[in-house]
């Protein structure tokens, strides 16, 4: 269609009452139960209008055909505008009577060459049509090819009323509930919280609705939850009516999340319309002790609270069937081997009525034969491949056995049990396997399910070394149903258990390496992850045509169930339908094993597609990352701890981009072995389903996005040495502030060195000026006025010639002074080297230990020191003790050295310890000392292995010489 020009859309955008295109249909067609037009609710209102149409590419060897999204050709239409306004509106609508007339012109000449194009199409070749679930997102009102008749708000049923006034409770319209200016004039109520208040209506009689499990995306983890596809369908009808409006936006981790928020036409129709008994409901189920019931999520589950009142929400619990089901593996993926069990005669005698079901499931479309494909795409290689094999034992004469995801945290120990009771065993039976290419087994999951569910889930493995993962399974009962009459309500639930068991059963078999490859896409909720789902039945109740299955109600709501949202169904010969929507496909078909081979080579391109979609997410929180040590970098000087947070963070970012490099290069790898291993053979039929499932252009999309992938991450990279380079100009400042402080210190240590020197030698000389009055108080004494000069010897020996004799007695004073000084010089200077004679050993064993008889072994030492050092979550304990000297036991004998222990509490190791030891007297060597040390911790079986000794090395011995005496200080590292 030509683009409408812009003074067309400004006249409608303009007009009062606006004008809706209608096609003429009889007036029987446009009674329904709700009555649906193209969507005017939505934000976007300058979008420019558009009319969905075929489009096609040119023929390949009148062969290949490109499906187009939207609807079949246009015939002959013409269109003519039906308005909406009363009498009373005629005078404000009469502005707009050119435009409208302009559009209808310009609207038939777009169908009159619409058609000549498709007359020219269809000479090239013939296709069956395809209906695509309609969607207009135009805020102007254009006719689709599919038509839509205007809302008629007669129509609205209770479950509308009821949803669009409990969305009202959260959300406020700009100058209709509000006069002030404020922040709650913006309120929207998320998506998600939304779903559950839903669910938790259902439970509580407020909404008729259905539920089924299904994945959703909370911040990046994906979990299960009852949501109920009635709400959702219920929620686009309001939104296609106008009664709300509807907000994209995207979070921190790069997710699209939508909100809702009343309309304008939605406080009319409420104030208008409303019963009272649905507001007295309503205001009931949601008012709590203090307002409404907020929902939010706590990491594990949803909890409401108002008021500081709590309580957690069923939503994540997923109900049981009982069911039994047998191996399937499609015989294009079997190259001989075993057959697969048949469980159908323990399926026939164990038929169990038992679930956990809460709600009364109204079930509309029922499939009979039933075989189930649950696709995902793992990185993969010939070696993890021939590990695999390995693993499972495909080429021991006893095969498989049982298998666990659970970790044994103490191999050392002599038995193995299961933690809480749960033994969570599969029995795991090789089939075929080429030890390099692939690997088909069977999976028997036996966890422990509640009380009167019985499951016999019994399904089929292939594994291919290009990462395309099959799990099959042929579904022989569910509850009382055997074979025939499966419930889609009911196949939801089965379809829960295979994708967490299936995800529970590779995480046994996979390598370590490909663990910490899923982590990193994942986020580490691998557990988690999303599959694909390929239904596969022999016959559908009702028996439709394949477009009356997007009906946009009841059938519809049941197929997104098991497929998400519906894109396209088709009519295949032989009466075959397909059905395929976001998470998968459904093929009807009497002889489905005709069409298996492109069946699975749709879904492994899906499957590839899917994981190159949470691969792309996961750039986006790479860049994200890369923004955030940019803002860190440019704000270092703020925080001291920036740095090593930023040194942290570029290596995490490093090692995933690495990693990222590594699963882009699995991906072109699986794209390559697909193109070579392609054959769907030349039937007719398998033709016209690749036609269909446009496995060319699905192939060329996906290969389009890895290379953009590839672009993305080479992008990232260069930002991230760009980042390395920002941080060494950081370190280089900071290198060079360090210089400058340490200069300014090293002069201010000068300074002191030189004044600690000059009070040394002032020292030194009162020291002897000291010594000098001593010796002179000494002779004093000896010789003072007491009774010692009037003794006679005295007089004789002393007075007269020592004292009466000139300088005789000044000599004296002068040989004692000198004689008193010497001795105490000679005695500070043994004393020095007493204090020197030490041999120091630094070891780095890094030694395993065991903590709780590390703290008995110190618990009997004389601690002098502890010390603990904090890092975020790590912990360094520092403990210092002196050891007694024991000439008869003990390890250390007569000598009695200083030991400091550094050690690590969470990992258990001893990172380093520092021995001092008096040497002066007690010769002895560094290797003795370790050994001394390693003995004390092994006689308290400190150590948790044997058979690990420290290696010593001598890094220097110094020697000092101070007067005549000479001492030796080594310090050695041990490594």
């Amino acid at each position: 269609m030509p683009q409408l020009s812009a003074s067309i859309l400004s006249s409608l955008s303009t007009a009062e009452k606006p004008r809706v295109a209608t096609r003429k249909k009889p007036q029987s067609e446009l009674s329904s139960r709700v009555a649906k037009h193209p969507r005017s609710g939505e934000l976007h209102r300058d979008e420019p209008a558009r009319v969905f149409q075929h489009e096609s590419k040119s023929c390949r060897n009148n062969k290949e055909h490109v499906l187009s999204k939207r609807s079949s050709p246009v015939e002959n239409r013409e269109w003519h505008f039906e308005s909406t306004g009363t009498d009373t509106d005629n005078k404000d609508s009469e502005d707009g009577d050119d435009s409208s007339e302009e559009l209808l012109r310009a609207l038939n000449a777009s169908a009159a060459r619409r058609r000549e194009r498709h007359k020219h199409s269809s000479s090239c070749f013939e296709s069956r049509p395809l209906h695509f679930r309609s969607s207009a997102p135009s805020s102007v009102q254009i006719p689709a090819e599919e038509s839509h008749s205007v809302w008629n708000r007669e129509n609205l049923t209770d479950d509308h009323r009821t949803l669009l006034y409990l969305i009202s409770k959260y959300t406020f319209r700009s100058g209709r509930c509000l006069e002030d200016e404020d922040a709650e004039q913006y309120r929207w109520i998320r998506h998600v919280p939304l779903m559950v208040l839903i669910f938790e209506g259902i439970t509580s009689d407020i909404f008729n609705y259905d539920y089924a499990p299904a994945a959703i995306l909370v911040g990046t983890r994906r979990t299960y939850c009852n949501i109920s596809q009635e709400g959702k369908d219920d929620i686009d009808d309001l939104r296609e009516a106008g009664f709300i409006y509807s907000l994209k936006l995207m979070s921190t981790q790069q997710r699209a999340l939508t909100a809702y928020q009343l309309s304008d036409d939605g406080v009319q129709l409420l104030s208008e319309r409303l019963p009272l008994q649905i507001k007295e409901t309503v205001d009931k189920f949601l008012d709590g002790p203090g307002g409404l019931w907020n929902v939010f999520w706590n990491g594990e589950a949803f909890v409401l609270e108002s008021g500081g009142i709590m309580k957690t929400s069923a939503v994540t619990d997923c109900e049981d069937v009982s069911y039994a089901t047998s191996p399937y593996i499609p015989r294009c993926l079997r190259c001989g081997g075993r057959p697969t069990s048949d469980n159908f005669q323990k399926a026939a005698q164990q038929l169990s009525s038992h679930d956990n079901i809460k709600d009364d499931l109204s079930e509309v479309i029922h499939l009979d034969n039933v075989r189930v494909l649950v696709v995902e795409w793992i990185p993969f290689g010939v070696n993890q491949t021939v590990a695999m094999n390995e693993r499972v034992g495909s080429s021991e004469r006893i095969q498989g056995g049982f298998f666990t995801a659970a970790k044994d945290v103490d191999p050392e120990e002599t038995y193995f049990e299961f933690k809480d009771n749960s033994e969570d065993l599969t029995v795991v039976t090789p089939l075929d396997s080429a030890s390099t290419r692939y690997l088909n087994f069977e999976a028997e999951i036996r966890y422990p399910e509640d009380e009167g569910i019985v499951q016999l889930e019994h399904f089929g493995v292939h594994v291919h070394t290009s990462g395309s993962i099959i799990y099959g399974l042929q579904v022989e009962s569910i509850l009382n149903r055997l074979k025939n009459g499966m419930s889609l309500d009911h196949l939801a639930r089965l379809l829960v258990d295979v994708h967490s068991d299936s995800s529970k059963l590779m995480k046994g078999l996979m390598s370590t390496y490909q663990k910490s490859l899923m982590d990193i896409v994942f986020y580490g909720d691998a557990q988690n992850r999303d599959k694909l789902n390929c239904i596969i039945a022999e016959k559908v109740s009702p028996e439709l045509s394949a477009s009356a299955f997007l009906d946009k109600e009841e059938k519809e709501n049941e197929l997104k169930q098991i497929l998400g949202e519906t894109k396209y169904s088709t009519d295949l010969d032989n009466g075959a339908i397909l059905v395929v929507g976001s998470q998968g496909l459904l093929f009807v078909s009497s002889n489905p094993h005709e069409a298996e081979a492109t069946l699975i080579s749709y879904m492994t391109l899906a499957g590839i597609d899917l994981f190159v979609r949470d691969f792309f997410i996961r750039t986006f929180v790479l860049d994200e990352q890369l923004k955030e040590i940019r803002g860190l970098i440019n704000t270092y000087n703020e925080d001291p701890t920036r740095i090593p947070l930023i040194r942290k963070l570029l290596g995490e970012t490093s090692h995933h981009i690495a990693v990222l490099e590594e699963i882009l290069q699995f991906l072109m790898e699986a794209l390559s072995s697909f193109a070579s291993n392609k054959d769907l053979g030349d039937a007719t039929y398998q033709n016209e389903l690749e036609r269909a499932l446009d496995l060319d252009h699905q192939y060329a999309y996906v290969l389009e996005r890895i290379h953009d992938l590839k672009k993305t991450l080479v992008g990232a990279k260069t930002k991230q040495e760009n980042l390395r380079d920002m941080m060494d100009v950081v370190t280089e400042n900071e290198q060079f502030r360090i210089q400058e402080n340490l200069q300014a210190n090293t002069k201010s240590l000068e300074d002191v060195f030189r004044a600690n020197e000059r009070a040394s030698s002032s020292l030194e000389m009162m020291q002897i000026i000291l010594s000098g009055s001593l010796a002179f108080d000494i002779l004093d004494r000896l010789t003072g006025e007491w009774s010692v000069a009037e003794t006679w010897w005295a007089s004789k020996y002393i007075v007269e010639p020592l004292i009466h004799t000139p300088g005789v007695w000044f000599a004296l004073n002068l040989f004692l002074w000198f004689l008193l000084g010497y001795g105490l010089y000679l005695l500070s200077c043994y004393l020095s080297d007493k204090a020197q004679g030490v041999l120091m050993v630094r070891l780095k064993p890094n030694w395993k230990i065991s903590l709780k008889r590390l703290k008995g072994f110190l618990k009997k030492k004389d601690i002098k020191e502890e010390e603990v050092s904090a890092d975020g979550s790590n912990r360094i304990y520092k403990t210092t003790w002196e050891e007694e000297a024991s000439p008869t036991n003990g390890p250390w004998g007569t000598l009695a050295p200083r030991v400091e222990l550094v050690y690590d509490p969470v990992h258990e190791f001893i990172l380093k310890a520092v021995i001092s030891v008096q040497t002066n007297g007690h010769p002895t060597t560094e290797e003795d000392i370790v050994k001394r040390l390693e003995k004390d911790l092994r006689q308290e079986q400190v150590l948790a292995t044997e058979g690990e000794t420290a290696e010593v090395t001598s890094t220097g011995i110094k020697t000092f010489t101070r007067g005549r005496s000479k001492s030796v200080f080594r310090t050695l590292d041990v490594e």
